[in-house]
């Protein structure tokens, strides 16, 4: 989990920007390691956007349906 406050404005998919916030975030993700030997050659990090969208308000939550 990575957690940090935005304070900087994010560019949407759409080309427009969201302005900063202040809010707190918390976004999952993971980051891969690769080595050769003892040497780090490349880093690669993944997160999921959709929670940190919707924790600024960009989007709504998934409707769960039963």
């Amino acid at each position: 989990m990575w957690t940090g406050t935005n304070t900087g404005p994010s560019p949407l998919p759409d080309g427009s920007v969201l302005p900063p916030t202040g809010e707190k975030l918390t976004i999952p993700g993971f980051s891969v390691f690769e080595y050769r030997g003892d040497e780090l050659v490349a880093r690669r990090t993944y997160w999921d956007q959709v929670p940190g969208m919707m924790q600024l308000g960009v989007v709504a939550p998934v409707q769960q349906s039963t």
